[in-house]
């Protein structure tokens, strides 16, 4: 991409990479991670003619709103009929029509790209307002807790 001057690196995190996701820590942490060293690599790469893209997707109609056959780390004991209830007032999106947003953000050349666009406002909480922002983490994880098993 440096010798051709041009090119684009589209990297994928997660809306937990702009705003602290409560009782998954790590996946949180390293979610931030690749968002930072987007960032980064954009400003590092712009000189070369190469543009940097990060992908943070809301909640996207997959198989990773319940953890995917091998996504969940932990028993929750919150079955998977519960966990699809969980997500939906966050209004999960079609992937077909994830992927045509995404895409149409890449082809403009956005440097964070959050899809579905009503999850900015999560973001936008996160940076107006960081007490906030942990007060609504505070009831999502206690909603998880409400639905799991004692442990969590």
């Amino acid at each position: 991409m440096i010798r051709q001057r041009s090119g684009h690196i589209v990297n994928t995190a997660s809306m937990a990479g702009l705003v602290a996701a409560a009782g998954s820590g790590s996946y949180t942490a390293s979610k931030h991670a690749v968002v930072a060293l987007s960032r980064a690599l954009r400003l590092e790469a712009e000189r070369h003619g190469v543009t940097v893209s990060v992908v943070c997707p809301g909640a996207i109609r997959t198989p990773i709103l319940t953890g995917g056959q091998y996504g969940r780390m932990t028993k929750t004991g919150i079955s998977d009929e519960d966990l699809l209830k969980f997500w939906e007032p966050f209004r999960p999106m079609a992937p077909e029509k994830f992927a045509e947003r995404v895409l149409r953000a890449v082809l403009r050349g956005d440097a964070i790209i959050v899809v579905p666009a009503w999850w900015k406002a999560l973001w936008y909480l996160e940076r107006l307002s960081p007490a906030l922002s942990m007060r609504v983490g505070r009831l999502t994880l206690k909603r998880l807790r409400e639905m799991a098993s004692p442990a969590l």
